[in-house]
């Protein structure tokens, strides 16, 4: 079939935009992450994971927007879920949803489309309590994180070894001050700071994470070693401003709504 000059022009650019979208990363355990030109609800682009047994994942990220929305149990109680799962072909394995067919390209296709669709059907809940119950929040996901990443059972005695990595520590300086660390690493150089606030105001926002940048800098003037992580659930939700300043201070940013984020916050806790 021959197409005019314009047509076939337009047709090539989008192909060419289409294919150079789709970008491979490597990530933990041999697995890779494929980027895709599908858009999900926030504007990002959706990704999936291969483990090197070509098994194909969303790796929890859809389940775990659906808990950050707090709309989980909307989610397991749909009453039109079992047929949007046939009509774009996604399973869900226990807390990961994955595509029927993975063989099929097509079937590869729908499942894209419809882990993009599925947070839009729900509305988020209020809120207002977010910035409030993220330290929680965020505590209990390392917790988890340490006991997984280590393999270690989910036990009261894990977690009890678990607890002593999350809980909040304070560092007295030379100065007469005292500087805190959201969470205990078991390196003594490392601070890891809890940013919250999400759903506040951009001044808020601004102030919050100069304040949580405050801690690291006055500690780094008498200690060089001092390492400073950064744990919240998603760096877009801040402004430009304070997105920047915790790039230049921060060793790491570590993003909950990431399923890798799991394992970084686990090794920051027990490796660095």
């Amino acid at each position: 079939m021959t197409i005019p000059e314009a047509q076939e022009t337009i047709f090539n650019m989008l192909k060419r935009a289409i294919c150079e979208s789709v970008e491979v990363t490597m990530v933990n355990k041999g697995a890779i992450k494929i980027t895709t030109p599908f858009i999900d609800w926030k504007g990002y682009p959706v990704f999936i994971y291969v483990t090197k047994e070509g098994k194909i994942t969303d790796g929890g990220n859809t389940i775990n927007q659906l808990k950050s929305l707090k709309v989980e149990v909307n989610f397991e109680e749909w009453l039109f879920k079992e047929d949007f799962f046939d009509r774009y072909q996604i399973e869900q394995i226990r807390g990961c949803l994955e595509p029927k067919q993975p063989e099929s390209p097509e079937s590869i296709l729908s499942y894209l489309q419809g882990i993009a669709r599925i947070p839009s059907f729900f509305e988020p809940k209020p809120i207002y309590s977010s910035a409030d119950n993220f330290p929680s929040i965020a505590r209990k996901f390392a917790m988890e994180a340490l006991i997984e990443v280590y393999q270690k059972p989910d036990s009261v005695e894990n977690r009890q070894w678990a607890t002593a990595y999350i809980r909040p520590r304070s560092v007295p300086l030379q100065s007469g001050i005292e500087v805190h660390s959201d969470m205990s690493p078991q390196n003594e150089n490392v601070m890891i700071k809890i940013i919250s606030h999400a759903s506040s105001s951009s001044s808020d926002k601004r102030q919050h994470v100069a304040y949580n940048v405050l801690d690291p800098l006055l500690w780094k003037q008498e200690n060089k070693k001092v390492q400073f992580y950064a744990l919240l659930q998603n760096k877009e939700d801040y402004p430009r401003d304070s997105r920047e300043l915790l790039e230049a201070e921060a060793e790491g940013i570590i993003e909950t709504k990431d399923s890798e984020s799991k394992f970084e916050i686990a090794k920051i806790l027990i490796e660095v």
